[in-house]
């Protein structure tokens, strides 16, 4: 059987050079070659078998070369596109700045001995707001900065201090001074 394999392969390689050498004599336009000679083998239907495949080797680990990395380009970034920032006058940044309300006195200090026949009482709170020292309307400058001269008697002197904002909440501070006799 491992003869007539050989044999069919070689039949069907000369008709291969007949049907080539039929083609290239049409190309040329020369007269064709006469034909070879039939080749005569016994009609015999068989099976043909493939013949098996050649052994694989197997690859050792150490022998795989990985493929040398390609350089990868640096990714381009997206062009920034400037938008003017808007600029907002002092008065407009004031009012988005939110604080809690509150109450400072600066002075005089609680418990303070004086010889003075008036003390300015001075502090701050939040711009917008009403102060009073002793029930009298104090003036705020821009930042919420108050000084109101106060009238002291000999001995000791009680000054309340009360500070509301427009929502009607309150903070306040009493302090003491005593004044000497002079």
């Amino acid at each position: 059987m491992s003869r007539l394999i050989p044999g069919r392969i070689a039949a069907a390689f000369l008709i291969l050079i007949v049907i080539t050498a039929g083609f290239a004599a049409a190309c040329t336009k020369e007269k064709p070659a006469p034909p070879p000679a039939p080749i005569t083998q016994p009609a015999k239907p068989e099976t043909i078998v493939p013949p098996p495949p050649a052994p694989v080797q197997p690859v050792k680990p150490e022998t795989i070369v990985p493929p040398p990395p390609t350089p990868a380009q640096p990714a381009k970034p997206a062009p920034v596109q400037e938008r003017p920032v808007p600029v907002l006058p002092p008065q407009t940044e004031l009012l988005l700045v939110v604080r809690a309300f509150y109450l400072e006195v600066n002075g005089p200090t609680d418990r303070s001995m004086v010889r003075d026949s008036s003390v300015k009482v001075e502090g701050g709170t939040l711009p917008g707001s009403i102060v009073t020292v002793n029930g009298q309307i104090a003036a705020l400058d821009g930042r919420g900065r108050f000084s109101v001269p106060i009238q002291l008697e000999e001995g000791p002197n009680s000054i309340e201090i009360i500070a509301s904002d427009v929502r009607g909440t309150q903070r306040s501070q009493v302090i003491s001074i005593i004044r000497l006799p002079s």
